[in-house]
């Protein structure tokens, strides 16, 4: 038998339709809710979370076996602590499941707003990489949005400029003194750029030889081959192929170390 309300027994997995999971960390309620209001409203079941089904309608079979249904759907797609949290109080309709959410998500948006922009403008690069400090910029700002209160672009690349630190202090110096900032991401690719040069120069930093690098050479030499005591006796008859050091060599390495330390004191 057809029903007002067909279109919605036809989906078996709402989680396709609603890709992501309602989760108050992620402050994600405007995505959810948006995707959620679109199927709904395909579906001919909008009104069940709108509240604006009659009396007449919410006393039939119909009615309450397709409300179920909703509810169920809203539960597969949030977090398992919302969902334990929704179940305490018990709610008897979509409708009073959808206002408790909505309530959850929406009584703290002002204060939450607050404090998440006083982290964006309090972030500091520290200890982080680059690519961490920008991911941290584009997660809050990504709350930020969820809640309503979009950062423009120009305010982001600010922040992210002032929370550089003396690191990029030369960097920094350049951006604040042009008429146009660019966008985020290619201020993010600056300052990879930047970093990796950083890396550059102090690779090519040489440690200048000092009068004692003869002295040592020459005794990590010693103390890592044997000396020959054949030619040592008078004679060797394997001459430079031996596996041991020869005296001469032994001499040979010493001129070499005075040459250089007499090099390097004049």
């Amino acid at each position: 038998m057809s029903t007002n309300y067909d279109k919605i027994y036809i989906v078996t997995s709402i989680t396709h339709l609603i890709p992501l999971k309602l989760d108050l960390p992620k402050l994600n309620y405007a995505y959810w809710s948006e995707l959620f209001t679109t199927h709904f409203n395909g579906f001919n079941v909008l009104k069940f979370i709108k509240g604006t089904s009659t009396s007449e309608e919410q006393a039939t079979d119909e009615w309450m076996k397709a409300d179920v249904v909703v509810r169920t759907r809203i539960y597969l797609t949030i977090s398992k602590t919302l969902r334990e949290r929704l179940l305490k109080l018990q709610p008897k309709t979509a409708f009073e499941v959808w206002t408790h959410l909505q309530k959850i998500f929406l009584d703290n948006k002002r204060t939450k707003s607050t404090e998440l922009l006083a982290e964006l403008r309090a972030l500091e690069l520290g200890s982080l990489t680059v690519d961490e400090y920008f991911r941290k910029i584009d997660s809050i700002s990504t709350l930020l949005n969820n809640l309503g209160s979009t950062v423009n672009e120009y305010d982001l690349v600010m922040y992210a400029i002032n929370g550089l630190g003396d690191k990029f202090s030369q960097l920094s110096s350049i951006m604040l003194h042009r008429e146009t900032f660019p966008n985020l991401e290619t201020f993010r690719s600056m300052v990879r750029l930047e970093e990796i040069q950083m890396k550059r120069k102090k690779s090519f930093i040489v440690t200048p030889p000092t009068p004692l690098s003869p002295s040592v050479l020459l005794a990590h030499t010693l103390a890592t081959t044997q000396v020959c005591r054949n030619f040592s006796c008078g004679s060797c008859k394997f001459g430079a192929k031996c596996r041991y050091l020869h005296s001469e060599i032994i001499q040979s390495i010493t001129d070499s170390s005075r040459q250089v330390t007499k090099s390097l004191s004049s």
